[in-house]
């Protein structure tokens, strides 16, 4: 069920406005693509948006609970790049998130520990099964 939360954007959620010039052509894919999501409404998001926009820690407090329902099917699902990179950007966000919302840091172990032996089932690399399985042993301490 999609929360009313989830029919505004980012900056509607925090008050905050883009004061910066709107990027053009010349700007990076990374000021492009954050300008862009930062006003769409997060029920708009791809999966890729989504790991994007925790993969540059902005929003945590909205998006975070997001991924965590859409992982819940299959934990090492494809945003963009490769199976399970949604869970890696989890995985790598900054501890001081997880230290203020350790439902959800116990919600993500949980997930992972359920799911873990799906990780010899991704057809993966060695490199990136081995990067998840690291990613999640400091995250878990």
């Amino acid at each position: 069920m999609m929360s009313p939360i989830h029919t505004k954007s980012i900056s509607q959620l925090e008050g905050w406005k883009w004061k910066d010039e709107i990027p053009t052509e010349e700007d990076s894919f990374v000021v492009r693509n954050f300008y862009r999501l930062h006003n769409l409404p997060i029920k708009e998001y791809s999966l890729e948006d989504l790991r994007f926009m925790i993969g540059q820690e902005y929003g945590l407090a909205y998006l975070v609970p997001v991924a965590l329902i859409k992982l819940q099917e299959n934990i090492f699902l494809e945003a963009e790049f490769y199976e399970g990179d949604l869970l890696y950007t989890l995985l790598t966000i900054s501890s001081n998130y997880w230290h203020t919302h350790k439902k959800e840091k116990q919600e993500l172990i949980k997930l992972y520990t359920d799911q873990k032996r799906k990780v010899e089932e991704v057809e993966s690399t060695y490199e990136i099964k081995n990067k998840i399985k690291t990613a999640f042993t400091e995250f878990s301490r």
